[in-house]
C-alpha cells in the first residue's frame, strides 16, 4: 500500500470518541481494536485487542477512564487510557450504546431495539426506563434524558419518574 497508514483501519470502524483533554481520540473497529490516536498529527499512539470481538461502542467516563463495549459481552470494560489495561467493568448485558452523567453516578445504556435504561451506578439500581429510544443524551445536571426515536420525535424526560417534560 503506498502513503501513510495514520488514521487507517483494516475494518470498519463503528465508533470514535475523543478524550476529555482533547489530545486523543479512539476509536474501535470490527478487528476487535482498540486504537488511540493523537490529534495533532494522526499517529497511533497504542492499540489493544479482543480478537474476534466486534468493538461496539466506545465513550470517556467523568473521571476519564475509557469504556469500551465488545459484541457479544455483557460488560463495559472500563480501561486505563495510557496503558489500556482493564480497570473495572459495568454489567451491561444487551446494550449496545452508553452515555455517562457528567458526575459519573448515571449510566444509559440502550440496545438495538430502542430500550433505554438508566442506572444508578453506586447502587446499581434502575432509575429509568424508557421504549423508542434511537439517540440519546443525559442533561448535564444529571436530572433529565432527551431521547429521539425513529419517527423524527424528541422526548425530554424527568429521571424522577419518567415524566416527559415536553416532546
Amino acid at each position: 500500500r503506498r502513503g501513510t497508514t495514520r488514521l487507517r483501519h483494516a475494518e470498519q470502524p463503528p465508533c470514535v470518541a475523543f478524550a476529555p483533554d482533547g489530545r486523543t481520540f479512539v476509536t474501535g473497529a470490527e478487528d476487535g481494536l482498540v486504537r488511540v490516536w493523537a490529534v495533532a498529527d494522526g499517529t497511533l499512539v497504542r492499540a489493544t485487542a479482543r480478537p474476534r470481538a466486534l468493538v461496539q461502542s466506545v465513550c470517556f467516563t467523568p473521571g476519564g477512564k475509557l469504556a469500551v463495549h465488545h459484541a457479544g459481552e455483557s460488560v463495559l470494560r472500563v480501561l486505563d487510557p495510557d496503558t489500556l489495561g482493564e480497570a473495572d467493568t459495568i454489567p451491561v448485558a444487551g446494550r449496545l450504546a452508553f452515555r455517562f452523567s457528567a458526575d459519573g453516578r448515571l449510566l444509559a445504556a440502550a440496545d438495538g431495539a430502542g430500550d433505554l435504561v438508566v442506572t444508578e451506578l453506586d447502587a446499581d439500581l434502575p432509575k429509568l426506563e424508557l421504549t423508542g429510544a434511537g439517540v440519546f443524551a443525559l442533561r448535564p445536571d444529571g436530572k433529565a434524558i432527551a431521547v429521539g426515536d425513529a419517527k423524527g420525535n424528541v422526548a425530554v424526560h424527568l429521571l424522577a419518574g419518567g415524566k416527559p417534560t415536553f416532546r
